[in-house]
């Protein structure tokens, strides 16, 4: 669906995106960023259905809040002292219950000794409707860019 377009309400009526459910789905992606930035491997999985996939790079693509959980407990136990996902350029469109959202986003992730790795790529996630409010359905991270920063160099 085309950016700005319409979806159906429930009744099968055309309407237009609703700005709410769009906020919402950005808040859920953020919650995301910021609970794996702080390594809250709790809250994590819970962002997801139950059957939530999650694509990362260098990884087999994860299934289910288990597997998504170890990941995010084997991501706090590496070198990182600090991780930093920002996000920019957000496209939302919604179909109904169903929704498909797409970021930019730059992380930086700094280890002990000064160095730092800077990352750029895309979100391509997939949403639904919940009796809970949206959740993610699938996450799905295209790294563009991956270089190491020597602290040497930056001084």
């Amino acid at each position: 669906m085309a950016m700005g377009g319409t979806v159906k309400s429930p009744f099968g009526v055309p309407r237009c995106m609703s700005a709410e459910d769009k906020l919402e789905i950005q808040e859920l992606k953020y919650r995301h960023c910021y609970a794996t930035d702080e390594s809250d491997t709790e809250v994590v999985p819970e962002l997801f259905v139950e059957d939530g996939v999650l694509n990362v790079p260098l990884k087999d693509p994860l299934v289910g809040h288990e597997e998504i959980q170890s990941y995010f407990e084997w991501l706090e136990e590496q070198e990182y002292t600090a991780r930093a996902h920002n996000l920019v350029n957000p496209v939302i469109d919604i179909d109904g219950d169903t929704a498909t959202g797409k970021w930019y986003y730059m992380v930086v992730y700094a280890f002990p000794d000064g160095d730092f790795l800077l990352g750029q790529g895309v979100f391509d996630d997939e949403f639904v409707r919940t009796d809970d409010g949206w959740k993610i359905v699938s996450v799905t991270a295209k790294r563009r860019i991956t270089r190491r920063v020597s602290a040497e160099r930056m001084d």
